[in-house]
């Protein structure tokens, strides 16, 4: 059985009726607007963190910058390598613990455990083997 049109005319003038007696009873956006927990949120990035210093070494004249030192996050084997003034700077480090392999050829190793909460810096002082 079809609905007649005088049906149709019927259901579209109770559904404009049901409209307006919302709309009257307070916002009238708010029937056409969903609540705000109702949509999808953007994924928030999990923020991550920046750890830079200086890398140098001590010499009879002082602390000397030490240029082409590697500092590797042993967890994820990202690197930089320092500048001409020893410096470096890696970003993306997600927080917690972190560890840190510096090296360069002719220097002992050195590893620096951290916990990593905040944008941090880390100067280090290389030794000659």
């Amino acid at each position: 059985m079809q609905p007649t049109i005088q049906t149709l005319r019927f259901v579209r003038v109770v559904a404009f009726i049901v409209a307006l007696a919302a709309a009257a009873c307070g916002d009238g956006n708010r029937i056409l607007t969903p609540s705000p927990g109702l949509l999808p949120q953007p994924a928030v990035p999990a923020a991550t963190f920046t750890v830079s210093g200086v890398i140098v070494e001590s010499t009879e004249s002082g602390l000397v910058a030490v240029e082409g030192a590697t500092v590797e996050n042993s967890a994820t084997h990202d690197f930089t390598v320092t500048d001409s003034e020893g410096a470096y700077a890696m970003a993306g480090l997600n927080p917690g613990l972190a560890q840190l392999s510096i090296s360069k050829e002719g220097f002992e190793a050195q590893i620096v455990e951290m916990m990593i909460d905040g944008d941090e810096r880390v100067d280090v002082t290389l030794v000659r083997q």
